[in-house]
């Protein structure tokens, strides 16, 4: 294991790193600058910087956001952390999580999987445009305890009509279990140009996303009959050595997940010379997706197994497959439009999207002659083709009346006949301070995932067609600022989710869920209270929520130094109550629903210390302080504890010239 330096060499090292820069000039308040949306002078400390992201084939008006210069978020080195993001958990940051307040959103055309790491794992629409000067790079890098490292790194710069920015993002963590480690690496690349006249441009995104976990799937099921839950520290009760001694499913199995992502994007202004008319845009976008998965185990239970399609010695289940995605459409906007000041417009934008993939099968041996009902052998190559015609509408009445729409029908391949439709109409109170009320509707008639249709491995297969899907949503919300408060209504018929047994099912009745959902931001001088919190209920014990879920942060905020010094203080608080959150299979890559298992009614508590001097922001964190206090029952996912308490400490330095 490797050594961790105390505590007094920590302080003293960073201290140190403090002073020696306090002669470095400062222009003034940070979270002014953060909160400032007008235009700066050129200064060496801070220069505005904004970012936006851009959806790859179905662009829609852009709504830029501030670099947060603030030192309120310093702390918060993973995406999981932060309060805005409530999500269930394998314990660790590298791992699988999904969303604790319900939550229902499917991209059109073809999906064979959604792997369980939206927080992690990058998509072209998550690429950072950024909207500056000169240039923008941000460092930061975190260490704790087993070994955790942390490192991100974002460069941004515009050379004359070229901006293009890169990003990296990387994980490690050797784990508090056995066979528990976790590792990935993001990495992003964009380009931007456009000729001076603005009659033509285009784009060029590129990402890479690769995971290597080991995945234990939990602790064995010892649940004692004295308690109501589960509880773990009856393994350290009998065990001389600690956490290595507790027994796990699978203590041999990996997780490698590996996926690139190219996009090549072209727009043309309809533009007449002699009058300067323009009739809209022509945009072609062009992405090729490659996705390669791999589940290895080389301790297989033979006394619980009873199928095996490929080995009884070794599990080395992958999948491979590509997909090629053309859209062409006409708008009435550039893809890089904002939605701008005016009191009235109206924008449209038209399109068709067709998507080809197709499966490489894997090269491994059956045991037996195996094949299915109607004679397929699992393995066997499979390939989609379909297109998706679209449609969009951006209107504003009078300056106070919001009005977007979109309806698309997809004909051919896995998801002929799906259609997706959603509407959102929106009233300013005070646009100034982004004071709305509004309502959204959402409606999709879908396939499920391909995954729930075909699937061969070497301990489960299955080849069925699946019900189209049928979710309903409505929502009602105000905003105000940053505050968001949302009444969601879901209705879910024919809704497609794996079971207990690890196979794909259909909801046999329909399923209501009603969800409160609050987040709030308040700063109120050097205080300050952020908030996230749901209420829900589900009339289906199929989807399964907490009554209540929350996460809080409290914190006070105080200058040194002649303001050359901030400091923040904070702590972190997430509570749900009791509820059979779903279960995960590393196998599957999927959640699954589970009735056996009830976990919540534990604070999770952390707490932490934010320094900023100049354009240097680093932090202290003690993560599950009351780790052993209110008991062992820390859970969010069945039998994958969270970690016991431990300390991190990190650096970010961002440079804006």
């Amino acid at each position: 294991m490797n050594r961790i330096p105390t505590t007094t060499t920590l302080f003293l090292l960073i201290f140190t790193l403090c002073f020696s820069v306090l002669a470095q000039e400062n222009h003034g308040d940070h979270q002014h600058e953060a909160d400032s949306s007008k235009s700066q002078d050129v200064s060496p400390h801070y220069m505005p910087v904004k970012y936006t992201s851009i959806e790859p084939h179905h662009f829609t008006p852009l709504a830029y956001t501030n670099i947060d210069t603030s030192l309120i978020n310093a702390h918060y080195y993973g995406e999981m952390l932060r309060v805005d993001n409530l999500h269930q958990s394998l314990g660790l940051l590298g791992q699988a999580h999904q969303k604790i307040g319900f939550d229902f959103h499917r991209d059109r055309g073809f999906t064979y999987i959604n792997y369980p790491y939206p927080l992690l794992m990058k998509q072209q629409r998550d690429l950072r445009y950024y909207d500056m000067q000169t240039t923008f790079t941000s460092l930061a890098y975190t260490f704790g305890r087993f070994a955790e490292n942390t490192f991100e790194a974002a460069h941004a710069q515009k050379i004359g009509q070229v901006n293009y920015g890169v990003t990296l993002n990387a994980y490690s963590y050797l784990g508090d279990f056995v066979n528990q480690s976790a590792s990935y690496i993001t990495g992003s690349f964009y380009l931007h140009y456009e000729l001076p006249s603005k009659w033509y441009g285009f784009r060029i995104g590129y990402i890479i996303n690769r995971f290597k976990n080991q995945e234990n799937s939990g602790m064995m099921d010892a649940k004692l009959d004295t308690v109501d839950f589960y509880d773990y520290h009856a393994f350290l009760r009998h065990t001389a050595d600690g956490n290595s001694s507790y027994a796990f499913n699978t203590p041999n199995a990996t997780s490698q997940i590996l996926t690139n992502d190219i996009l090549l994007q072209q727009y043309v202004n309809l533009k007449f010379k002699k009058d300067g008319i323009s009739i809209g845009y022509i945009t072609h976008s062009f992405q090729y997706k490659n996705h390669k998965t791999k589940y290895t185990n080389t301790s297989l239970d033979t006394s619980r197994i009873e199928n095996f399609y490929f080995s009884k010695d070794t599990t080395a289940d992958s999948l491979h497959y590509q997909q090629v995605i053309n859209t062409v459409q006409w708008s009435t906007f550039n893809p890089y439009h904002q939605w701008g000041d005016k009191r009235n417009f109206f924008h449209i934008a038209a399109g068709i999207t067709h998507d080809y993939t197709e499966e490489i099968p894997r090269r491994q041996p059956l045991i037996d002659s195996i094949t299915d009902a109607k004679g397929k052998r699992p393995g066997t190559k499979f390939t989609s083709n379909s297109a998706t015609l679209f449609g969009r509408t951006y209107i504003r009445l009078l300056s106070v009346t919001d009005i977007t729409g979109s309806l698309s029908y997809s004909f051919a391949g896995y998801n002929k006949n799906d259609a997706i439709a959603d509407a959102t109409i929106s009233w300013a109170i005070n646009r100034s301070n982004r004071h709305y009320i509004g309502f959204k509707g959402h409606f999709y008639r879908i396939s499920p995932d391909y995954i729930h249709s075909y699937y061969s491995g070497n301990q489960l297969h299955w080849e069925n067609e699946r019900p189209k899907q049928n979710i309903l949503q409505l929502s009602a919300f105000w905003c105000r600022k940053n505050i968001h408060l949302d009444f969601n209504y879901f209705m879910l018929n024919k809704y497609a989710y794996f079971d207990q047994n690890l196979t794909p099912s259909i909801l046999e009745k329909s399923a209501n869920v009603i969800q409160l959902n609050l987040y709030s931001p308040v700063r109120i001088r050097n205080f300050g209270f952020n908030t996230n919190l749901y209420l829900q209920h589900a009339d289906n014990k199929v989807i399964q929520v907490p009554l209540f879920a929350g996460k809080a942060s409290v914190y006070y905020l105080f200058n040194l130094f002649k303001r050359k010094m901030q400091i923040q203080i904070q702590t972190d608080l997430m509570f749900n109550t009791l509820y059979y959150a779903d279960g995960y299979s590393p196998m599957l890559h999927q959640f699954y629903h589970q009735d056996s298992f009830e976990n919540g009614n534990f604070l999770y508590l952390d707490a932490n210390v934010n320094v900023c001097v100049d354009r240097i922001r680093f932090f202290f964190r003690i993560s599950n302080v009351l780790a052993g206090v209110l008991g062992y029952n820390y859970f969010t996912t069945p039998y994958y504890p969270m970690e016991n308490f431990r300390f991190q400490v990190g650096i970010n330095w961002r440079f804006y010239d």
